[in-house]
């Protein structure tokens, strides 16, 4: 049975509220934060290059790339997009409304593609790398994430959690809120996704080790914190599998 994401659905559709999961000084803020930190440092080395964004948002990552890059930013949402092109006018970004499956661009255009937080969403993540294998310039890099289903916070999630939520809600006698089914990739199953569409794994970066399982990372966010802050030496070591999600870095061939 797919996984279900444990933020509404609406979180991720109005560009504002997907922004704001950005901000202050919470467990979700840190999750999103650290993802960005992770990424731009992995693709640091192509400054000055073109970078696509697939699955952009409302422009977090451009607006931190577009001062030294030409950057291209695509998202399946009309509203992100739009959004996008409001805040970031003047960057001298592209933006378009397009699917990671099918993107709508040349082969070998770009010396970076991105995507954070995409290959969760789509139902078919071998033919989206596959797209983003295509597009990239050969030697040029590929970095995507992908939630950690085997860290303690996914598998609370996932089981004690949810089931909590849904008997809440049902004793309550109110809708549970809607959910978005995840395809969860274990780290292999991602590499191999990646070498069979052309691409070498450079790096595995794993992050966000929150040990605070919810609703506590909730109620005690600053202790929650503080002991994911302690974590996050295990990023590549043999204890990296607490992280609840990972990046992935690999070079075209």
């Amino acid at each position: 049975m797919p996984a279900t994401l444990s933020l509404p659905s609406t979180e991720f559709s109005h560009p504002k509220s997907y922004a704001w999961l950005y901000s202050g000084d919470s467990s979700v803020a840190h999750f999103f934060t650290t993802r960005l930190r992770i990424t731009l440092d992995l693709i640091r080395d192509y400054e000055g290059g073109k970078v696509l964004d697939v699955g952009c948002g409302p422009g977090i990552l451009i607006g931190r790339l577009a001062e030294r890059n030409r950057v291209v930013g695509l998202d399946i949402s009309q509203e992100m997009i739009r959004e996008c092109a409001v805040s970031l006018r003047g960057s001298g970004s592209v933006f378009l409304t397009g699917s990671a499956e099918d993107l709508p661009l040349r082969d070998t255009t770009f010396d970076v593609v991105v995507g954070m937080g995409v290959l969760e969403y789509v139902a078919d993540a071998h033919k989206a790398l596959g797209e983003f294998s295509r597009v990239a310039k050969k030697g040029g890099m590929v970095v995507v994430s992908m939630l950690n289903k085997m860290s303690p916070y996914r598998l609370w999630e996932r089981t004690g959690w949810g089931w909590t939520q849904s008997i809440s809600k049902k004793l309550a006698r109110r809708p549970a809120p809607h959910r978005d089914e995840l395809h969860l990739l274990s780290e292999r199953g991602l590499r191999g996704l990646a070498e069979s569409n052309g691409l070498e794994v450079d790096d595995v970066v794993y992050y966000d080790f929150n040990l605070f399982l919810p609703p506590l990372d909730r109620y005690m966010p600053r202790r929650a914190m503080r002991m994911n802050r302690r974590l996050e030496h295990f990023s590549s070591n043999y204890l990296k599998w607490i992280g609840t999600g990972f990046v992935v870095a690999a070079k075209k061939k």
